[in-house]
């Protein structure tokens, strides 16, 4: 039976570089679905980053990306299908860079004027200009 075949949606998700990223759906039915993962339309298979795991027994169906990248960026679907038909779930995930802190910069400034006074304004422009390329 098709119905109620993926009991709940994943929620959009929204992370930092670097995170771990876990998603779950709980799947049933009869005959138990056979479970695939895609990313942004592409099928997902386990790699040193990216795990997948399925217990048939409890319908619970994981995705988790070790360390997300924004390359990890985009849309995620679990399917579940069984000879009755196919269900998806679909979510995003949005995945951040880490953001150079205004503090680091400053900081950065700050070394700069004490090692060098006279070359202050020079200086002071390569670092704005490595901070934030």
């Amino acid at each position: 039976m098709l119905d109620n075949l993926i009991h709940y949606i994943m929620i959009i998700v929204q992370v930092m570089d670097g995170d771990q990223v876990k998603f779950r759906c709980h799947v049933q039915g009869n005959p138990m679905p056979e479970i695939s993962w895609k990313h942004n339309g592409k099928l997902v298979f386990d790699n040193p980053d990216v795990r997948t795991v399925y217990a048939r027994e409890t319908g619970e169906a994981v995705l988790m990306i070790l360390e997300a990248f924004p390359q990890d960026t985009g849309v995620y679907e679990c399917i579940a299908v069984n000879k009755y038909g196919r269900a998806v779930s679909v979510t995003n995930l949005t995945v951040e860079g880490k953001s150079v802190s205004l503090c680091n910069v400053i900081f950065q400034i700050i070394m700069v004027i004490k090692k060098k006074k006279s070359s202050f304004l020079s200086r002071v422009h390569e670092v704005l200009a490595t901070s934030f390329s």
